[in-house]
């Protein structure tokens, strides 16, 4: 959920400076990020969108880019236990055995 992630990267040094220029907000910041990744729209369609620089839209990735992999111990863990499932699409298909599954 947005919220959620807005949480958990908003504790991340990189949205906390110690200017008297404040930052957009981080929920800001990961809209333009999603934004940026998750649409057609070329960098200059959401500058537009957005009122922001282009720039601005690179220096918001980059931000939260570097705060998502900050987490990504705690977001991306090896199953162990029953959460161990083998994905037997990859046997059926090319005969790839014991794959618990991808990361696209």
């Amino acid at each position: 959920n947005f919220q959620k992630l807005v949480l958990r990267l908003s504790t991340h040094q990189i949205f906390h400076n110690n200017s008297c220029h404040l930052q957009a907000p981080v929920e800001f910041q990961l809209a333009i990020f999603l934004r940026r990744i998750g649409s057609k729209e070329n960098i200059f369609e959401i500058c537009s969108r957005f009122g922001i620089a282009e720039g601005t839209v690179y220096l918001y990735c980059k931000r939260v880019m570097i705060a998502i992999l900050s987490l990504k111990k705690t977001l991306v863990k090896w199953p162990t236990g029953e959460d161990k499932q083998y994905d037997e699409g990859f046997k059926n298909i090319g005969g790839m055995e014991n794959v618990i599954g991808t990361i696209d």
